[in-house]
């Protein structure tokens, strides 16, 4: 109905996951307050400063608890100034020049890598899309198994085009948009002169099924030049080496900039491995999506 994000609950009356859902909790809490109050100019937002300091407060805890009486309470470890500033510090690489092996086609297919931010950064790209859009659309939103359907069903709600949980086997259609089940890798597949999804139960690849490498490997094999990559919010690494192998094989590329994204994880890898061309604000996405797909929507 709108949710900002989510986590699964945990399985069974007594779940050894908690301790996942409570990591989880953190770091989608550090990432949605911090992106706040970076938007009112009260402090940077440093990802790793909460993942530093989350790792301190669990060491200190554990020893604390390890010394303390049964019924002592336990004293959390307070940051001091320099602590504070020494996470603040985030080396900034300058990207890898990625050299295609040819040069960007007409775009046939667009596809897209997304995490923590997506819902909501999904909605805005996706009610202001060119309803004229001719391409395809696939999407690789970070969910678990059962939130999808639901998602795609609300997107579909305001989008001018076409929004659908993907299903195996289904022809890939112009002006649609298929979003990955959860659980599942979504890739294509040559049927004759049809190109169809495949979904498929293999691995985890960084941590995710779906993945959003999974997809562009996919889309870069069967599409090469003839492609659209967008790399979205999102913690970790996803997606940024096979948008890099996108590029490689002449795609064209976008990457959300660090300004708009809820966690510049994803789309800061894919810019430093080479994979972006690109950088854009989450509020001119989806003009940016839409003026290239027009623009290279011919030969």
């Amino acid at each position: 109905m709108g949710a900002a994000d989510f986590i699964t609950k945990p399985a069974g009356s007594v779940s050894a996951d908690i301790s996942d859902v409570a990591d989880q909790l953190i770091d989608l809490l550090a990432s949605y307050g911090s992106q706040y109050a970076r938007t009112q100019g009260k402090v940077p937002y440093i990802p790793e400063f909460f993942q530093k300091q989350r790792k301190l407060l669990k060491a200190e805890s554990f020893v604390a608890n390890k010394k303390a009486d049964e019924n002592a309470p336990v004293q959390k470890p307070k940051l001091d100034k320099a602590q504070i500033a020494s996470f603040n510090t985030v080396e900034k690489k300058e990207p890898v020049v990625v050299k295609p092996l040819r040069d960007g086609g007409k775009i046939d297919v667009i596809a897209i890598g997304i995490s923590t931010g997506g819902p909501n950064a999904l909605r805005d790209v996706f009610k202001m899309i060119d309803p004229r859009l001719k391409q395809p659309i696939l999407v690789v939103q970070h969910m678990p198994k059962g939130f999808t359907k639901a998602f795609a069903e609300s997107l579909d709600k305001i989008c001018p085009l076409s929004v659908k949980e993907a299903e195996e086997g289904e022809k890939i259609e112009g002006g649609k948009i298929y979003i990955a089940p959860g659980d599942n890798h979504i890739t294509v597949v040559e049927d004759g002169s049809e190109r169809k999804i495949h979904l498929t139960q293999d691995p985890q690849r960084n941590g995710h099924r779906p993945s959003a490498d999974v997809m562009f490997e996919s889309v870069a094999k069967v599409y090469k030049n003839h492609a659209l990559g967008v790399i979205m919010t999102g913690m970790g690494r996803d997606g940024a080496a096979e948008l890099a192998e996108m590029r490689k094989q002449g795609a064209w590329t976008l990457g959300q900039d660090e300004a708009s994204s809820i966690v510049y994880g994803m789309p800061r890898v894919g810019w430093e491995m080479g994979g972006v061309q690109k950088q854009v604000p989450l509020m001119k996405m989806a003009d940016e999506i839409s003026a290239l797909a027009r623009e290279h929507l011919e030969n």
